[in-house]
């Protein structure tokens, strides 16, 4: 079954906790100092790695159970529990996830399994019109020119940051995705 990933970003929200699923050791190893393989890669695959910024990239998120037995994540689908979006030196990505409070619903079968991403390349939040703030919150694009009033990224290089809830603390992220956001036009 395929659900429809939350991937944002951001839009502000309650975070939700992660819960430890299968029985793992630490990143370290066992007792005798073995280091332990982790249960989960996670890798990103994006259709464009080079567009305007405010266009959205699709993509899939490709999450690869190692393990011989399916792997509950301890995060309800509906909530969001997998986002990638962009960051670099200057802009941090941070997404909310909502809290609508079902149960687990999301299991990792042995292999690979894909779930479909849309990465945004606008700013996370925006200041609504004769709204303040004391750090740099984006003035919002007014809603008559666009269907979305957050604004574009500024140009540049970016790289994906990919983050889960409810996954074993062992998942590991293969290296980000380089992306270059081109100037928005005006």
């Amino acid at each position: 079954m395929i659900f429809r990933v939350l991937t944002i970003v951001g839009l502000a929200a309650l975070i939700g906790t992660a819960a430890l699923v299968p029985q793992t050791t630490g990143a370290k190893g066992s007792a005798k100092g073995q280091v332990t393989k982790a249960p989960i890669t996670i890798r990103i695959k994006l259709d464009k790695t080079r567009v305007v910024a405010g266009v959205p990239i699709k993509g899939t998120a490709v999450l690869t159970n190692t393990g011989s037995k399916g792997i509950l994540v301890q995060q309800c689908a509906i909530d969001g529990w997998l986002a990638v979006g962009l960051a670099n030196k200057a802009i941090r990505f941070s997404p909310g996830f909502s809290l609508v409070g079902c149960q687990p619903s999301v299991v990792l079968g042995p292999g690979p399994n894909r779930f479909p991403v849309t990465v945004l390349t606008t700013y996370q939040s925006c200041l609504q019109p004769g709204g303040q703030s004391t750090t740099f919150i984006p003035k919002c694009v007014s809603i008559v020119a666009s269907s979305n009033p957050l604004p574009p990224l500024p140009a540049g290089r970016y790289s994906t940051k990919v983050i889960t809830l409810g996954l074993p603390q062992l998942a590991a992220v293969s290296g980000p995705v380089a992306v270059t956001l081109l100037p928005a036009r005006p």
